[in-house]
């Protein structure tokens, strides 16, 4: 697999049985860290094209034993910027996940590349069969790479408010004070208390008391939030 470095530092030291060691964060121009005890790494320079085989992916790094130079940068490297860490704040789900992605976008990467050389290399005319697998590889590499994306996530519906969901109640009529409160229980949820206290101003006996009551309590308790 083939990587254009954006910058190349010595991130840790150390000495164990073998002497000293050095680990490399090789950051590529895609801002992807690629870790290695290579020492040469550390020479590397902005517009560097290195090879560095199959790569290995634990906990969200991703590494490599060895590279070997593909081509040097034709012009001086600018200075680098330090890439922010916030593994601190990764759970194992989270880094599993990444980790999952980054699998699934290199293998892609490696395919897509092996199949672009495949057709190039390919003599003309093309044949059915080959066209056949061709296109079957191609459309494996670019499922592989779009399930490395992180998927968005749908925005939460806009909460409704009580008075939505109700029916258009203004022009109800109710022939009988019982049946004016069942309404005010069923629609409403009025409990008994309550409906016996906002008609008792009302006379229930006439059809002009009862749209008055029903006018009155509707505008007051439609509004009112679930308890």
């Amino acid at each position: 697999m083939q990587v254009t470095v954006k910058s190349a530092k010595v991130a840790k030291t150390g000495t164990n049985k073998n002497g000293d060691w050095e680990l490399i964060v090789v950051t590529s121009e895609d801002n992807t860290d690629y870790t290695t005890f290579d020492k040469k790494a550390k020479h590397l320079t902005n517009g560097s094209v290195i090879d560095i085989g199959e790569p290995t992916i634990r906990e969200g790094k991703v590494g490599f034993k060895e590279f070997t130079m593909v081509s040097a940068p034709a012009t001086p490297p600018p200075s680098s910027v330090a890439k922010i860490d916030t593994s601190h704040e990764m759970t194992p789900d989270m880094w599993a996940e990444k980790d999952e992605r980054q699998r699934l976008s290199i293998e892609a990467q490696v395919a897509y590349k092996g199949i672009m050389e495949l057709a190039g290399a390919h003599e003309n005319p093309i044949s059915e069969k080959f066209e056949v697998i061709f296109d079957a590889a191609l459309d494996w590499a670019m499922a592989h790479f779009k399930t490395s994306q992180p998927s968005a996530k749908p925005a939460p519906e806009p909460l409704k408010s009580k008075s939505e969901d109700l029916p258009d109640l203004h022009g109800m009529v109710f022939a009988d004070a019982g049946k004016l409160k069942t309404a005010l229980q069923n629609i409403l949820k009025m409990s008994a208390s309550q409906i016996q206290k906002e008609t008792a101003g009302f006379d229930l006996t006439t059809e002009e008391g009862r749209k008055q009551a029903w006018m009155q309590i509707i505008a007051v308790y439609r509004e009112k939030p679930d308890e």
